[in-house]
């Protein structure tokens, strides 16, 4: 069974934190041009993180070359239609408020088979909008990315704990994402070779 919002002890999950407008600063780390999603027993998951349903994708803007791949692993060899892999169908939407746009919509027939997309120029032209997968043959599966344009981003762990380092001197404003409970917003001081803190609620 999917759940959109995961809480425990007050905590949420599945959320990611960035700070917008650091130009320069300490590089991305190794491998974060890619962001590798799976159809696992017919369920869209992130790849590589602490949440399974909620990444990041780079834009052109981050100087990198940002790839989203998506692998088919699902398969049923009993039954022969699908012994060679179950028919997924991501389709990748803009999100910005109500309003989707398709921005790409590409089958993945076979197991092992991988969709790998080269982020455009074209995607995610306005703020606060994000990517949304879902499968065409199967409504229930998706899968969330936060565009970034800099490396100062963190996902927070189920306890809704989550560090940015090396961030540079100055003040910022830092947000937090929710797929299903949308954005907040704070501001942040940071000295330098200090720490600061920062807290976020969500309400349904």
């Amino acid at each position: 069974m999917r759940q959109d919002v995961k809480v425990k002890d007050g905590a949420l999950a599945d959320v990611v934190v960035f700070i917008e407008k650091i130009e320069k600063g300490k590089p991305f780390p190794a491998g974060a041009e890619e962001t590798k999603m799976v159809s696992d027993n017919c369920r869209f998951l992130i790849d590589g993180g602490p949440s399974k349903a909620v990444g990041v994708i780079l834009t052109k803007d981050s100087g990198k070359k940002g790839v989203l791949k998506v692998t088919n692993l699902d398969a049923d060899p009993s039954d022969p239609k699908t012994a060679e892999g179950v028919l997924h169908n991501p389709h990748g939407y803009d999100v910005k408020g109500s309003m989707n746009t398709t921005i790409f919509n590409k089958p993945v027939p076979k197991k092992g088979q991988t969709l790998d997309l080269e982020v455009l120029a074209r995607w995610f032209k306005k703020s606060e909008s994000f990517l949304k997968v879902e499968c065409d043959q199967h409504n229930y599966m998706n899968a969330w990315a936060l565009p970034v344009d800099n490396p100062y981003y963190a996902i927070v762990g189920d306890d809704g704990s989550f560090s940015i380092d090396q961030v540079p001197p100055g003040k910022y404003t830092i947000k937090a994402f929710h797929p299903a409970l949308g954005f907040q917003k704070g501001q942040v001081e940071v000295a330098a070779n200090g720490k600061a803190t920062t807290n976020f609620e969500f309400s349904k």
